[in-house]
């Protein structure tokens, strides 16, 4: 689906175009106090070599697409690092916890009720994004939008029925009441023999005979391209991103305002708070494969900035930022 596709293009570029998607401060949340020099080297090497770039990416559909995205942790325990990410099927995963809502392990099976023969993975082995968590399991952005697209790829199909209907308006050939079955056979042998040569300029019909076109109206689709549109614009609302992003162009006060594009930049500054959620578990995996003692888990995972009106980010640098002592920064 190409709003999807949007949304997932824009969570990891940047406004210069770069894709390098996010990497390790050199400070802590302060912007002052200098990152632990062995914890960033270990930390840059977990991105550089198995996390980093576009690796990442399902994490991110599967969970607006979803509700949930899984990813297993392959391991090398001789060198004691992370050395690969493997994204599991969404739909055979299972999160499985105590009554007191403690982590025991995830499940891996072909169906709920398969648990006998299901594969259970250790749970600091397993990542787990969650998007809008309801109990165990997130719930998908577009999910409430699958009736609106199935609706839609109907809608398709009739315009491509109508636009063919309608592009073809067929001659009538219309005899007169003394035309026998031999007189039309030879009729319309004769005039296909003329169509062979190039158009048609001269017809000499017999008294009662007549040719004309089957509709004299001007049939149009409109009705059902604004149903199209009505089923798109719903599309489009419910997944947050501007209209004019899709091809649909406002100029009320709201989008004159850029309160749209501020809104959709909180939006996708708040998903990557969610994917930086399941990079964190990674992180502090590997440094404690490292051996690294918890008190010194510092460091600030950061990715670049985003705007979506260029015009605000000449005019207000911190438009779209929150940038405060103790919150994550969002920005490179």
């Amino acid at each position: 689906m190409m709003v999807l596709e949007v949304f997932v293009l824009l969570l990891w570029s940047s406004a210069d175009g770069d894709d390098q998607g996010f990497t390790i401060g050199d400070t802590l949340d302060d912007n002052t106090t200098p990152i632990d020099p062995e914890v960033k080297l270990i930390l840059q090497r977990l991105i550089d070599e198995c996390i980093g770039s576009t690796i990442l990416e399902p994490s991110a559909e599967r969970t607006l697409a979803y509700g949930d995205a899984f990813a297993s942790i392959g391991i090398n325990w001789s060198e004691m690092r992370i050395k690969k990410i493997l994204f599991l099927p969404t739909w055979e995963m299972f999160r499985v916890e105590d009554n007191q809502g403690n982590l025991v392990c995830f499940q891996q099976r072909k169906s709920a009720s398969d648990e006998k023969n299901s594969i259970s993975f250790h749970p600091l082995t397993v990542v787990h994004w969650r998007y809008r968590r309801q109990t165990l399991y997130g719930k998908a952005l577009f999910y409430e939008i699958i009736d609106d697209w199935n609706k839609l790829k109907l809608i398709g199909e009739y315009i491509a029925r109508a636009a063919r209907d309608i592009g073809i308006n067929p001659n009538l050939h219309i005899m007169p009441g003394c035309a026998d079955e031999n007189y039309k056979k030879k009729y319309k042998e004769a005039y296909e023999n003329v169509k062979r040569d190039g158009p048609i300029t001269d017809l000499y019909l017999s008294g009662g005979a007549d040719i004309k076109k089957l509709s004299t109206l001007n049939p149009d689709i409109k009705a059902i391209l604004d149903a199209a549109d009505f089923r798109i614009n719903r599309i489009i609302r419910r997944s947050r991103v501007p209209p004019w992003l899709m091809g649909y162009s406002n100029m009320g006060a709201r989008e004159i305002s850029h309160a749209p594009e501020r809104a959709y930049a909180r939006f996708i500054n708040r998903r990557r708070m969610d994917i930086s959620a399941g990079i964190r578990h990674l992180c502090n995996l590997e440094l404690g494969l490292q051996g690294i003692p918890k008190e010194r888990w510092k460091y600030r995972v950061i990715w670049p900035k985003f705007y979506i009106a260029p015009f605000v980010e000449e005019t207000d640098p911190q438009a779209d930022e929150t940038n405060r002592e103790g919150i994550a920064d969002l920005d490179e």
